[in-house]
C-alpha cells in the first residue's frame, strides 16, 4: 500500500503538467492561426470570404479545443467567431431576430458559453 499512495501523487502531477502543456500548445496554435487570418481579411472582403480562409478553417479544425479561446475572444474583441463555433458544437444559440447585431448575436454565444462552463 505504501508504495502506491506515493505513486498516485506522482501521476497528478505528471498528468497535470501534460494537461497545462496541451492547453498551452492549443493557445499557442489558435493565436498563431487567428493572428494569420486577421492579417489575410482584406478590406471589403465578406462573412462567407473571410471564414473561408485557411487560418479561420485551421480554427474550426482545432475542434473543441479552440473553444475556450474563441469564448476569451468574443468576451475581449468580438468578431465574427460565430461560423466556427457553430460548426464546431453543431448547435446555433442566435436567434433569428438577432442576425446582423454583432452585440446580440456575442451575447447568445456567451450566454450558450456560460451555461456550459466556458
Amino acid at each position: 500500500m505504501a508504495e502506491t499512495s506515493h505513486v498516485a501523487p506522482k501521476l497528478s502531477a505528471a498528468l497535470a503538467f501534460a494537461i497545462e502543456k496541451n492547453k498551452q500548445m492549443n493557445e499557442r496554435k489558435f493565436e498563431r492561426l487567428k493572428n494569420q487570418w486577421l492579417r489575410e481579411i482584406r478590406a471589403g472582403m465578406r462573412i462567407k470570404e473571410m471564414t473561408m480562409l485557411a487560418p479561420y478553417q485551421q480554427i474550426i479544425g482545432m475542434g473543441e479545443r479552440a473553444l475556450p479561446f474563441l469564448f476569451r475572444e468574443l468576451r475581449t474583441k468580438p468578431r465574427y467567431w460565430f461560423w466556427a463555433l457553430e460548426s464546431i458544437v453543431c448547435e446555433n444559440p442566435i436567434p433569428e431576430e438577432s442576425y446582423g447585431d454583432m452585440r446580440l448575436m456575442t451575447e447568445a454565444w456567451l450566454g450558450w458559453a456560460g451555461t456550459r462552463g466556458y
